[in-house]
């Protein structure tokens, strides 16, 4: 996944190539950040952190999109 973010790939109906994608990450949907930052704008001054809270790997993602991709195993 270097350089171009996959993503942008994807909504051009591109293939991706994943290599190793066996890191985690917790994907947030872009609705419930937009929710935790209004909510902050009230809230008293600090750091917040968002998050679902329940980490998967890119390949997991792409899985449960029905995405086809190839993978390349790490060097």
């Amino acid at each position: 996944l270097d350089g171009i973010g996959p993503f942008n790939l994807l909504l051009q109906n591109k293939s991706i190539q994943v290599n190793g994608g066996h890191q985690t990450r917790d994907f947030v949907y872009i609705d419930d950040v937009v929710a935790a930052n209004t909510c902050a704008i009230d809230s008293p001054k600090g750091i917040y952190e968002v998050g679902y809270g329940e980490a998967r790997t890119f390949e997991s993602l792409l899985d449960g999109m029905g995405v086809e991709y190839a993978y390349r195993a790490p060097n």
